[in-house]
């Protein structure tokens, strides 16, 4: 391992995002730990580290620790999709998280607002401005968004939207995940840096996308193209 306190870490949620960080990487090697396999080499010149998250809050939270008290990496990037709330958004649009949070957090029961981590001070997270911005600036085949990503251990679909009409009314959220709120807690408790950028893989609802398949490595590539943005850019 490299200077550990030069590392930028870069988590993926699709394995094909990884693959396409990976192939773009030079010098790199490959290691497995906990089930979590670790790519470290160079990227457009940054010192990087790169792994999938896993799926699901519980796996994103472990695999985002782990490597933070490895690496100690001055930022992390998080790509990944995530279906829209905002009726603006489009599949394969994408969208850079200003904040983000647990929609499936409740402790209305005793007392606590929804969302907010009970006996805490977290409720949202915010992204690090620096990158936010940035990352809103690359240049990419499809519209780029800057929104809420509100993050649940459930896939969300058009039969659950009365259940989950809060996400929108109480949260005014704009992308639902699975791992982004997650995450951006333990980068919060390491103060670090981070931003999440969500690609538009569906529309919450019972229609199946059946054409993101086909236009998936343009997707990849906009993950890539923004993440080559950042590196280049970024003040950490």
């Amino acid at each position: 391992m490299k200077d550990k306190g030069k590392v930028i870490l870069l988590l993926s949620a699709m394995q094909q995002e990884h693959d396409a960080v990976v192939q773009n990487m030079s010098g790199h090697h490959q290691y497995e730990k906990y089930g979590i396999t670790i790519v470290e080499g160079t990227l457009f010149g940054k010192h990087c580290v790169a792994a999938l998250s896993g799926v699901g809050k519980v796996a994103s939270t472990f695999t985002a620790q782990y490597l933070m008290e490895v690496f100690q990496p001055v930022s992390l990037v998080f790509t990944g999709v995530g279906g829209a709330l905002n009726p603006k958004y489009e599949i394969g649009d994408i969208v850079i998280g200003r904040d983000c949070v647990q929609h499936d957090m409740d402790g209305r029961g005793l007392g606590f607002k929804r969302g907010e981590i009970p006996y805490s001070e977290f409720r949202f997270f915010e992204s690090d401005l620096n990158l936010v911005t940035i990352a809103h600036e690359a240049k990419c085949a499809h519209v780029i968004h800057v929104g809420r990503i509100l993050t649940g251990d459930q896939f969300v679909t058009n039969k659950d939207q009365l259940e989950f009409a809060y996400m929108k009314d109480e949260f005014d959220g704009d992308v639902v995940d699975m791992e982004g709120a997650a995450v951006a807690y333990v980068c919060r408790l390491h103060q670090t840096p981070y931003v999440l950028v969500r690609t538009i893989s569906d529309k919450a609802n019972s229609e199946a996308p059946e054409s993101f398949e086909a236009f998936l490595p343009e997707v990849v590539g906009n993950s890539i193209a923004i993440i080559k943005h950042i590196l280049l850019n970024s003040p950490y």
